[in-house]
């Protein structure tokens, strides 16, 4: 079946590497979803700027696979429930939220652009210390994917970090910052 439009076309190349845990040239993509050559390169390039799809250069040959990063809207950033912040792959900080910037009392544009090591915020500099934020930071989905309990001298704090890319297609990390409570139960989700 040959895709017709462009959500087709974008769901029958996900498909195609869904079950490719190695990934597939723009070829083996073509020749295994029915579609042409140039079609599969179009909707590879779609989904590599969406953050969806990853591309590796081996050899002489482009291969993609589905990403593990989880995409980010700025709609998605609003509806968070507790303060959480997006770091770039070099330690740059890309946004708060307004939980963030209330909780931790300063104004957004005062650490936006700062990398983790240039702000004042204990729980940061500890963060960037967890196996589960080097293990985000690179792309991959941390072993620990529950909350993970940090104490800092300014508090106890839980966090949930994930691999994310960012609206504008940056690879990125979103961490959910949850200062504790003795009334909080959250449950690890590790599988």
């Amino acid at each position: 079946m040959l895709p017709n439009d462009r959500d087709a076309g974008i769901d029958l190349v996900m498909n195609t590497l869904k079950d490719n845990k190695y990934g597939l040239s723009i070829a083996e993509v073509s020749r295994k979803s029915g579609m042409n050559r140039n079609s599969a390169a179009k909707y590879l390039n779609i989904l590599v700027t969406l953050g969806q799809v990853e591309m590796q250069i081996v050899g002489p040959a482009r291969v993609y696979h589905l990403s593990p990063r989880m995409p980010i809207s700025p709609a998605f950033f609003s509806f968070l429930p507790d303060p959480a912040i997006f770091i770039a792959e070099n330690g740059e900080i890309l946004k708060v939220n307004k939980l963030f910037a209330e909780y931790f009392s300063l104004y957004a544009r005062t650490v936006i652009g700062k990398k983790i090591c240039e702000t004042s915020l204990d729980i940061l500099h500890e963060m960037e210390q967890l196996p589960a934020y080097q293990t985000a930071r690179s792309g991959k989905i941390p072993d620990e994917r529950g909350w993970i309990q940090v104490d800092t001298k300014s508090g106890r704090y839980l966090l949930w970090i994930v691999p994310t890319v960012f609206f504008d297609g940056r690879p990125s990390v979103m961490c959910e910052i949850v200062p504790w409570r003795e009334d909080k139960t959250v449950s690890s989700t590790k599988d």
